[in-house]
């Protein structure tokens, strides 16, 4: 008996825990798959959209690749020399001569131009058949300081300055080249979603004016066989019903085709799609009374002006490379030897036998109109692109506002299409009631349903062209690079 009671207990116990577990998951399985979420997998698992994302991360870190003439390097070298040509005194040469010769520094460009290297040789030189001399043998070791400045081509590093500028909006093109081509797989994700939404609805729409139309069918088939109505009502019922079923098939193959979009889109085969997606009717109740807004620059057109500031820098570039070069240039160096490397290299640090050296360089090219040319051709570029720009601002402004009438024409006809679907409703239902009474026929209440039908899905269709505007909109509001 104690058991019997127990068992009860816990079986009672069971049950309280069971169902709200059970109305939990329902609850989950009923909670709609909302567009964030949906673009959040798009963004995660379609491969195109992953690939721009990395690439434009590749893109800005390879942006550093302008400033590499900025960047500090070690030099260095080493060289072996063994010579045995005759000498031009006795006195002071030999037979033969062997050298060896290191030197290792470190090397820089100054945003001045300047350009500073610091370095250190140390050579060794073993001389030979001397008639005068014995065989002898001295170690050399010498620290310098080395710069120069250029006084006309790259003064003020003005071609490595336009180089890093070229390479920066080269790479700052692309990048948005590729947010915008990113921009366009959410755009074309968010209006995959909402066609999802909307054929749904579509294809409820043409299950419920079915079985409508079945209800009819029978009604009218219980009055044919009671001899109280014309056979042609029951055609009229037939056909009708045909009809919708006929649409119905229509409709279900565009449902198939957008639910492959849909999962085509978040990297996902087939077209059979299991998540629940919020009515238009629902979804839309905050949005439609909101405006488009539009900020920042679409990233498509800011592509273009970097296009441009880098046509420019690159014409500032080949202009800069083919000046005449004039460039003052100084060197201070110390100077040690001795019979070892040791002692030499202690005596390099003493400022008793300096070497000093400044002088003037320059270099100029002969063949001005090639020069001329080449310029011009990069003007010409970069003026071509300034037009193209132009035209870019215009249509978008265009563009925007032409969208922007879209949507408030659009807004304007929904709350046309609502106060007309609930007209046709009445429409309808005060004829079906009529025929019930016998007042009307099945072709007139066909009509009226289809006319009903026809305003809930004018309304449908509008409330998904909002949605589609609205995500069009959201390619204007690009951010700055």
């Amino acid at each position: 008996m104690n058991f019997l009671k127990s068992f009860k207990l816990a079986t009672a116990l069971l049950a309280l825990l069971t169902v709200p577990v059970k109305n939990l998951m329902a609850a989950e399985a009923a909670t709609p798959f909302t567009l964030k979420a949906y673009l959040a997998q798009v963004g995660l698992q379609n491969n195109g959209y992953a690939a721009g994302i990395l690439q434009i991360k590749a893109f800005e870190a390879r942006m550093a690749e302008g400033s590499l003439d900025f960047v500090p390097q070690l030099v260095g070298g080493y060289s072996y020399l063994d010579e045995k040509k005759v000498p031009l005194s006795a006195l002071t040469a030999g037979l033969e001569t062997t050298a060896s010769n290191t030197n290792l520094g470190v090397q820089t460009k100054l945003r001045t131009g300047t350009i500073v290297n610091f370095n250190y040789a140390t050579g060794y030189t073993q001389i030979q058949g001397s008639s005068v001399l014995p065989n002898y043998a001295y170690y050399t070791a010498s620290p310098a300081l080395m710069i120069s400045q250029p006084l006309w081509r790259d003064f003020g590093a003005s071609v490595s300055k336009a180089t890093e500028e070229a390479i920066q909006t080269l790479y700052k093109m692309q990048a948005a080249q590729t947010k915008f081509s990113n921009g366009l797989i959410l755009s074309n994700a968010e209006a995959a979603y909402w066609r999802l939404a909307l054929y749904r609805q579509i294809v409820q729409q043409d299950r419920d004016a079915i079985d409508r139309t079945d209800k009819i069918l029978a009604w009218n088939k219980k009055r044919f066989s009671m001899n109280v109505t014309d056979k042609s009502d029951l055609l009229i019922s037939e056909a009708a019903l045909k009809g919708k079923q006929l649409q119905l098939q229509t409709d279900l193959e565009l449902l198939r085709q957008t639910g492959s979009q849909f999962n085509s889109l978040r990297n996902l085969p087939g077209d059979k799609v299991t998540e629940s997606l919020p009515t238009l009717e629902s979804a839309g109740d905050s949005g439609f009374a909101q405006d488009l807004v539009r900020s920042g620059i679409r990233a498509d057109v800011q592509a273009m002006r970097f296009k441009a500031q880098n046509e420019r820098a690159t014409a500032r570039v080949s202009k800069g490379r083919v000046e005449p070069d004039i460039s003052l240039f100084g060197m201070a160096q110390f100077n040690g030897n001795g019979l070892d490397n040791t002692s030499a290299m202690d005596k390099a640090w003493n400022s008793d036998h300096p070497t000093y050296a400044v002088g003037v360089k320059f270099s100029v090219p002969l063949d001005g109109s090639v020069i001329h040319r080449i310029n011009e051709g990069y003007e010409a570029s970069a003026s071509a692109t300034e037009l193209a720009i132009s035209r870019a601002n215009f249509e978008l402004d265009q563009d925007w506002n032409d969208l922007k009438k879209k949507y408030d024409d659009a807004i304007v006809r929904l709350k046309v299409a609502k106060e007309l679907e609930s007209l046709q409703f009445q429409k309808l239902d005060h004829e079906r009631t009529r025929l019930k009474g016998g007042r009307s026929t099945s072709y007139q209440v066909f009509q009226f349903e289809d006319n009903y039908s026809d305003a809930v899905l004018a309304k449908l269709r509008i409330q998904s062209e909002i949605f589609s505007i609205r995500a069009q909109a959201r390619l204007f509001n690009g951010e700055a690079l």
